[in-house]
């Protein structure tokens, strides 16, 4: 009774897909499905092997169109996928479900003790198929993870090629995984509800694009002022000497015998100031704080992305 207990909230999160109704069971030979296998305390159960009945019904559930079994393993998030058609048939056709009516019902059971236990009743949901992920992510869901090997249905992004045969190529269209090594993620587009410091709405890199490192325009503070006192109004002396003509002596020449020496002063050129040319350089900023780029407080992890 205790495993009857532990699979009663088995696929209460699980995902029924189902793409272009009657043309995708005949073509494509099933009716994919995912879920996430739990116990009864909601903790997801890995790597075990799980009974499953599944059956297409109206939307009453008095008619019964297509019954099979399978035994499905879950990987390691107790994630599981199956494809209805591939199982073991019991009743019925998928080709002769009458996809045009409304209401199809998928009923997901446990065969336990020779019963029937119910565990998901969902309406078909006719969407595209959206490659979702054996582990429930889409594909090109990148995720932070502390591991230096991607877990099976990741890459590491490193830039890597992407292997054939993935979603991640050939449906997304990634040739190679982006290089995130030493790389913040941003949001791409540009914001219309918030603005930075200049008043302008910030704006991210394109979809799978990189915004090379910038630091935003600014200017510096400059407290450094150069003066020179003010002597005040003033006067210089200097002494004229003279020979005997008369004559200014600005070399002494042979001959001459008289030398007047006479006190003169120049005029006042009033209070003033003088202008001075300082140069140097200001050097640069140095310190355990001080690197080659501008980051913040950072811890260290692997981004890896769904294939």
């Amino acid at each position: 009774m205790l495993l009857k207990t532990q699979y009663l909230t088995l696929l209460l999160l699980i995902t029924l897909t189902v793409c272009g109704g009657n043309l995708f069971a005949q073509d494509s030979g099933g009716l994919v499905i995912q879920g996430i296998a739990r116990n009864s305390t909601n903790i997801p159960i890995p790597n075990k092997l799980v009974h499953f009945k599944f059956r297409v019904t109206n939307s009453d559930n008095s008619i019964n169109y297509y019954t099979e079994s399978e035994a499905i393993l879950t990987d390691a998030q107790g994630v599981f996928a199956h494809v209805i058609g591939n199982g073991s048939n019991q009743t019925g056709s998928l080709a002769n479900i009458p996809y045009e009516k409304d209401g199809l019902m998928l009923t997901i059971s446990m065969p336990v003790d020779g019963s029937e236990n119910i565990i998901s009743q969902q309406k078909f949901n006719y969407v595209p198929y959206a490659y979702s992920a054996l582990n429930g992510a889409p594909s090109g869901t990148i995720i932070s993870y502390v591991g230096s090997t991607a877990p099976d249905g990741w890459m590491l992004c490193d830039g890597s090629n992407v292997p054939t045969g993935t979603a991640l190529k050939d449906i997304i269209g990634l040739t190679k995984s982006p290089d995130l090594r030493g790389i913040f993620l941003r949001g791409t587009g540009t914001s219309t509800s918030y603005k930075n410091s200049s008043d302008s709405f910030v704006k991210g890199p394109s979809l799978n694009g990189y915004q090379k490192d910038k630091l935003r325009d600014h200017g510096h503070d400059n407290d450094i002022s150069v003066s020179l006192s003010n002597a005040g109004s003033h006067n210089h002396d200097y002494n004229r000497l003279e020979d005997n003509s008369g004559t200014d002596v600005t070399g002494y020449a042979a001959g001459v015998n008289k030398r007047d020496n006479f006190s003169r002063s120049t005029g006042s050129d009033g209070s003033h100031n003088h202008t001075a040319t300082l140069s140097g350089t200001i050097n640069d900023a140095n310190g355990g704080a001080v690197s080659t780029e501008t980051r913040p407080i950072n811890y260290g992890v692997t981004y890896i992305i769904k294939l």
